[in-house]
């Protein structure tokens, strides 16, 4: 029979969720707005922007500001894309303290993340793009699996603890795996960009502790 300290849990829940506003818009609406930096004349007056002759101030302002203004007024409280809201990390521990596997020990961790937000589809308001935050674009959830086995011994009459240990992570992934980051602009979903995945990584180390 094999006594041990028995299983060790650990456990961390987070959340994260950036929200996009448009604060700095309001500002740039409001100088468009005085009648202090506005000629109250704008809709006809030709607009002072070199190239843009040919164009009002009003319609310089609607294209260049207000529509802008909208677009971004619309997607208020939208989040952020590629934030993933909920991650939960799980970890286990082992140690043998009797039998042939005295000293030793095992452990595994599990990361898991949740859904990100990759883009929203679109539809054309006038001339502006404007995205439907209600409908977002996720991609799926990641899960990254990490394991370890451990060893320890005591040298030279206890003064000096020696610890190897074999450690693997992202036992269920590989650097081929890729990770959609960006969705394309359209109500059926369709990933535009990928990123690579976290490569497998295995760690041998070993450590003396006085």
């Amino acid at each position: 029979m094999i006594d041990n300290y028995g299983p060790r849990f650990a456990e961390l829940w987070a959340k994260v969720e950036p929200i996009l506003g448009s604060g700095g818009l309001i500002g740039h609406l409001r100088y468009f707005n005085d009648p202090a930096t506005v000629p109250p004349s704008y809709i006809s007056y030709p607009a002072p922007v070199p190239g843009d002759a040919q164009m009002t101030v009003a319609q310089w302002l609607e294209t260049n500001v207000l529509s802008s203004y909208r677009n971004q007024k619309r997607q208020e409280g939208r989040a952020s894309t590629e934030q993933r809201a909920w991650r939960v990390n799980l970890v286990t521990n082992y140690t043998f303290t009797r039998g042939l596997l005295e000293g030793s020990g095992v452990g595994a961790a599990v990361r898991w993340q949740d859904g990100a937000v990759i883009g929203y589809p679109t539809e054309l308001v006038g001339d502006t793009l404007v995205a439907d935050i209600d409908r977002p674009h996720i991609a799926p959830a990641i899960t990254n699996i990490d394991a370890w086995i451990r060893h320890k011994r005591s040298l030279y009459r206890g003064r000096i603890e020696w610890t190897l240990e074999l450690r693997g992570q992202n036992l269920n992934h590989t650097a081929r795996d890729l990770i959609p980051v960006r969705a394309e602009l359209t109500k059926a979903y369709r990933v535009a960009q990928y990123r690579v995945g976290p490569p497998r990584v295995w760690t041998l180390s070993s450590s003396f502790r006085f």
